[in-house]
């Protein structure tokens, strides 16, 4: 009988949802200053700002962005879950914004660490960056687990 209860609570385990659940390698935490006072976010809303089409969020009236370089795995990831966009994608479609004269992309930092640094610090930032990152100082809005935008 104690084995089947340990299997059973095994089993129990491994199917739980992601809910309080321990962050995979590829899992990504989107993380905003405490002063936007958000507990969530949707992925239209998360494109829309990351994007530029809209500059506030909650609390945030002036939202400054913080991406990771182009090619960083974690940047990837996001930008196909969040704008459903390749890399190259992407790039092109902040040409076409920057020809357009509607503005450059959000700016790029170069280390997850220093993109929690400064979301911490900086009234309104919001960014992405591996969960397995000390998330001290943030909120965490939203994850990106298992290719898919789920509520924190």
């Amino acid at each position: 009988m104690g084995w089947v209860a340990i299997i059973i609570v095994a089993l129990l385990s491994s199917l739980s949802g992601s809910a309080g659940a321990k962050p995979a390698e590829s899992d990504v935490a989107v993380i905003a200053h405490p002063s936007c006072q958000a507990s969530s976010i949707s992925s239209s809303k998360l494109s829309s700002l990351f994007g530029a089409r809209t500059t506030s969020w909650g609390r945030c009236k002036r939202v400054r962005i913080l991406n990771l370089p182009n090619k960083n795995p974690t940047r990837v990831l996001f930008d196909k879950v969040v704008h459903g966009m390749t890399p190259r994608e992407t790039a092109s479609y902040w040409l076409a914004r920057l020809v357009r004269g509607q503005g450059r992309s959000p700016r790029q930092i170069s280390k997850p660490a220093v993109t929690v640094r400064l979301v911490a610090k900086v009234k309104g930032a919001i960014g992405y960056v591996p969960a397995t990152e000390n998330l001290e100082g943030v909120v965490v809005i939203a994850w990106i687990r298992k290719g898919k935008l789920v509520a924190p």
